[in-house]
């Protein structure tokens, strides 16, 4: 196998690693998914898009670093690039890889010189952000293994297989028999199980229990594979609650079949706390780091992204309803105003009273001099207001209309006397107003005369002449008796 030593993991988060000023923590749930190779650790990043660097100090004979990768190649030219040291001795980085993938080795070095170290990682970003993960190494003081999270590898000494187990490719233990089943021995407050789920076996989901210290069993699910996927690496199969500071034993079996998924071990995240080491808060400390602080700091910026989100989806809620606030508003009382105009509303400057349909004519034009003075004497002497302005609201009586004229009749010829007639004398015609008491309008018109009919003159017939007309001038009086003789009606001269 790859080794058959403990490990210690010190996630991205850890306050041992010094990070440059451009560096963030990032929340990397959104990552989970990419690849074949496992989720990321505890679901946080540590991510700079810029040249940056990091440093670690830590006592051990091998170390690695991992990542999640997010490259790019333009060109022939990789970004981003990052390179690694050992106490100023570059070690290199791995190959790239040009397709998302987490838990991806960054650089390694082993059979490092006991004693203490330093490695620093230096990173050169453009557009692309570098993406680390944790650091994995091997100490070389196994104290350094308490109250850490330690990585158990599947060939450890505290694990015992039955016969059923088997190696899977130097990489996992791997078992397909029903029942067979698994102990392990631990100290600390959890215990994760990971495992491989290879392609080439069939991909039937499956199950199993595990037991810890002798407590009722409790079930977990081996999902399997969808139909022409590849293995995945690093699925965890197990999560313990967390338990009590102190040695513990976690007891799994495995209960499906040739034809299902198999229960395999790659290795298992122990979160060690030794019993006596620390008190019950510090043992507490160290749970909240495994279980709740598997997300404090990722879960802070998270907070932090969501409550922007939610800040500015609320602002756009706020703006859009009073948006439809004000708009439904003025629909409404545009409807009810609809057709009625509101006086109410109307800015009244003078005091003007509302005059009749029938208009009466106000102030003729001809008093301010317009069209020259005015002949009339009859017109009343009113005087002109001074302030404001005041409509009639009387209408003009009846007997200001011209009456119709009354064509005159055809004289009566035989009793027509020479004498004229003197004519009558014409009397003023006296206007009687509906309201006396309310004086007419300065300016206003007279009431007109109606014109005296006039009566035909009376003349003799001697009088007469042949050669005027006395019928509305189509024919003259000659040529009237003239007609009436050639029809026989009446003789030529029996006018005279």
């Amino acid at each position: 196998m790859s080794g058959s030593a403990r490990q210690v993991i010190v996630d991205d988060n850890d306050s041992t690693i010094v990070y440059s000023p451009n560096w963030s923590s990032q929340f990397a749930a959104d990552k989970d998914n990419q690849g074949n190779f496992g989720k990321t650790l505890r679901s946080t990043l540590h991510g700079t898009n810029s040249n940056g660097t990091f440093q670690f100090q830590f006592s051990g004979t091998q170390i690695e670093v991992f990542g999640s990768l997010n490259m790019k190649n333009t060109s022939g030219i990789l970004d981003p690039t990052w390179d690694c040291q050992i106490n100023t001795t570059s070690i290199g980085a791995t190959a790239p890889f040009l397709f998302p993938e987490n838990n991806w080795s960054l650089c390694s070095a082993d059979n490092l010189p006991t004693g203490t170290h330093t490695l620093t990682l230096t990173t050169q970003s453009h557009r692309r952000t570098f993406l680390f993960d944790y650091i994995q190494y091997t100490p070389s003081n196994p104290n350094d293994l308490n109250d850490a999270l330690v990585k158990v590898p599947p060939t450890d000494p505290e694990i015992v297989y039955d016969s059923s187990w088997s190696n899977l490719a130097n990489i996992a233990n791997i078992t397909r028999t029903k029942g067979s089943t698994m102990t392990f021995n631990f100290t600390g407050i959890s215990a994760t199980w990971y495992g491989i789920v290879p392609s080439e076996l069939p991909p039937t989901s499956s199950q199993g229990t595990y037991a810890i210290d002798g407590n009722p069993a409790m079930p977990f699910v081996l999902a399997g594979l969808s139909p022409n996927s590849v293995t995945e690496y690093n699925q965890i199969f197990i999560q313990t609650p967390q338990l009590s500071p102190g040695p513990h034993t976690m007891t799994v079996t495995y209960e499906g079949d040739t034809e299902s998924t198999p229960l395999t071990l790659q290795y298992i995240l122990v979160q060690n706390v030794t019993e006596g080491s620390k008190s019950i808060t510090s043992s507490a400390s160290a749970s909240s780091e495994t279980s709740s602080n598997v997300s404090l700091s990722a879960m802070n910026d998270k907070k932090q992204n969501v409550a922007g989100i939610v800040s500015g989806v609320l602002a756009v809620v706020i703006v859009i309803c009073l948006s439809a606030f004000i708009y439904l508003k003025y629909i409404r009382d545009r409807r009810k105003g609809a057709g009625t105009p509101r006086w109410e509303n109307i800015v009244k400057p003078f005091s003007i009273s509302r005059a009749p349909r029938r208009v009466v004519e106000s102030a003729s034009m001809s008093t301010i001099g317009l069209f020259g003075p005015s002949d009339d004497t009859t017109r009343p002497n009113h005087p002109r207001p001074t302030s404001g302005f005041t409509i009639p609201t009387r209408t003009r009586p009846r007997s200001f209309l011209r009456e119709p004229t009354v064509p005159p009749p055809l004289p009566d010829l035989p009793q027509v006397q020479s004498t004229p007639q003197p004519k009558p004398k014409l009397k003023p015609i006296q206007t009687t107003f509906n309201n006396p008491e309310q004086p007419q309008a300065s300016g206003s018109r007279p009431p007109r005369r109606p014109k005296k009919k006039k009566e035909p003159p009376k003349v003799a017939v001697n009088d007469l002449d042949e050669n005027t007309s006395y019928y509305g001038g189509y024919q003259t009086w000659g040529q009237t008796k003239a007609l009436e003789a050639a029809s026989g009606a009446r003789a030529r001269d029996s006018y005279i």
